[in-house]
């Protein structure tokens, strides 16, 4: 089976379950999709150091950078071993900077066409904290983010990942709805719809959009969601408050955003 949005994939690595189960869905696309994974880790060590400098707690701090380091290598050799025995293809991105920088500027030098990340939260909590590195590379990233959840479930070896999926598309405008592709759809052709390529007929939702996507999704079973938000990339305003962060707090299962190409 074959994807073009799925040939080159950027997973952000921490070592939190989130970012493990990233990995894990990361992974399982590119050996479905026969894609290659880029495995990225942002060593943030002027925050390390500032917050260090701040408490006076330590006078050379180099010690503390080499150690993040470290560990960063320690965790991508371990996403590299996972692939290789999977039989995936893999390389490592160790970049100094913020996570949201680093996973940014690894998908640039890749030619990534989709970033695969986790998320926190779900229930009483949001899925998505605002200022996390999964909201903020939302926000920015120019091209379709994965958000993925601890709870996602990974079906059977021998099913194939996203064989229902339900399409949408925020407008993110007063005034005009949102729509839901009545057709079923491949992952690629519910992307087109999202970027508005595709002429396929839509059912607008006037009151809760989010709740009826979700509700859509669990009554068609789908396995992933994706959303067509009209928002410009890096603008607060195009993701606080919208119809997809809402979607994204309550699905329950991954959900790719798509801004328009």
């Amino acid at each position: 089976m074959s994807s073009s949005l799925f040939s080159r994939i950027v997973v952000g690595v921490d070592d939190s379950e989130p970012s493990q189960r990233a990995v894990d869905f990361a992974l399982r696309i590119a050996a479905q999709y026969k894609g290659q994974v880029t495995a990225v880790h942002g060593v943030d060590w002027a925050s390390a150091v500032s917050s260090l400098e701040a408490g006076l707690s330590v006078a050379d701090p180099q010690p503390v950078v080499d150690a993040l380091r470290t560990e960063g290598r320690a965790l991508l050799a371990n996403v590299t071993a996972q692939a290789r025995s999977a039989g995936i293809a893999c390389d490592e991105q160790l970049i100094d900077g913020t996570p949201v920088d680093a996973i940014l500027t690894a998908a640039k030098k890749a030619g990534a066409l989709v970033i695969v990340l986790g998320t926190h939260g779900r229930g009483g909590f949001a899925r998505l904290v605002l200022g996390s590195v999964a909201e903020s590379t939302i926000r920015s990233s120019e091209i379709p983010v994965l958000a993925v959840h601890p709870k996602d479930e990974l079906p059977p070896a021998s099913q194939p990942l996203f064989e229902k999926v339900v399409a949408a598309i925020d407008p993110h405008e007063s005034g005009r709805a949102v729509q839901i592709a009545k057709t079923p759809m491949t992952v690629d052709r519910a992307v087109d719809y999202a970027r508005g390529h595709l002429e396929t007929e839509g059912s607008p939702v006037e009151r809760k959009p989010a709740d009826a996507i979700v509700a859509e999704a669990k009554n068609r079973g789908a396995a992933l969601i994706v959303m067509g938000t009209r928002g410009r990339p890096g603008l607060e305003r195009f993701f606080s408050g919208s119809v997809t962060e809402n979607v994204l707090q309550t699905a329950p299962v991954p959900v790719l955003i798509v801004h328009p190409s």
